[in-house]
């Protein structure tokens, strides 16, 4: 089983990279896990960066391909970085922890006849109200991606997370989303929501499966993002991943209680069967999340 994360930017995303790959290895302890980071992975000490088992250092033209720092760049880049290392992997947003084994949802995913699967939110035309299609406008959407009016349809993506084959046709998309990242949208006024000074990988990556006419919708929501209380007996029968989703400051999108249910399950769950004690909690992590 292939895990693959990616942490950089601000130090918070490493503490919460190294929750979430914990809260993997508890359970499944042949996963293989790799990291994608940036040099901020001094915040880490040495001992704790054994829970990964690879590392791949990217450098400030992934990062900031434009002189911006640019997050969806990095992670429309994973499938190139993650492929050099696996045939196939699944990737996780850090914002997260896994309540159960990841095993049942990896092999679902891997007996799957796509060579692509993803959370798709909603689907539809340019006369549509595609659900979860946030960033622009359809017709902006379908100008900047060339997508034919008459008979293109656009999937709005949910991209905590994705798993990938490594497939010529999976190159060549990935290859034409990194391209749409830099040379789209060139008119930041179009978007309407700002995600930073870039783009949102969300909006990049929806394009470029719609030009490619791909549907990688999946048959199962392994991720649950905490709008409402459950208790953690129906979370596990449902889901695979606990988000954090979101802003990190002033009124989040995660609610309180599940803020403190993720300290109280890391250090229950995992950090206690471990013989560790829970050293990055929740808060650290929150400031350095920003949307905006």
């Amino acid at each position: 089983m292939n895990i693959v994360l990616a942490a950089f930017g601000k130090r918070g995303y490493f503490f919460a990279a190294y929750n979430l790959a914990q809260s993997i290895k508890v359970n499944d302890h042949d996963a293989n896990i790799l990291l994608i980071h940036d040099k901020g992975i001094k915040a880490l000490a040495t001992s704790e960066l054994e829970v990964f088992d690879k590392f791949h250092e990217i450098d400030e033209a992934t990062t900031h391909p434009q002189g911006i720092f640019d997050a969806g760049h990095v992670k429309l880049k994973t499938y190139r970085i993650a492929t050099k290392y696996f045939r196939k992997y699944m990737f996780l947003d850090v914002d997260a922890l896994a309540i159960k084994s990841l095993r049942e949802w990896y092999d679902l995913a891997d007996k799957s006849e796509k060579d692509f699967l993803t959370d798709v939110r909603g689907v539809g035309g340019i006369a549509d109200t595609i659900n979860y299609s946030v960033w622009a406008k359809n017709e902006d959407i379908w100008s900047e991606f060339e997508l034919d009016p008459n008979k293109d349809v656009y999937y709005a993506v949910q991209s905590s997370w994705h798993f990938a084959k490594r497939t010529k046709a999976n190159t060549a998309m990935f290859k034409d989303a990194v391209e749409l990242n830099l040379n789209t949208f060139k008119d930041r006024t179009k978007l309407l929501i700002k995600w930073g000074k870039a783009l949102p990988d969300e909006l990049i990556l929806g394009g470029a499966l719609s030009r490619r006419k791909f549907d990688p919708t999946f048959e199962i929501k392994p991720i649950y993002f905490p709008n409402k209380h459950l208790p953690l007996s129906e979370l596990k029968e449902n889901y695979y991943i606990l988000s954090m989703f979101g802003n990190g400051n002033g009124a989040t999108m995660v609610k309180v209680d599940f803020k403190e249910f993720y300290d109280r399950f890391l250090l229950k769950e995992v950090f206690k069967p471990l013989g560790l004690g829970h050293k990055y909690k929740n808060s650290m992590i929150m400031k350095d999340k920003y949307i905006g």
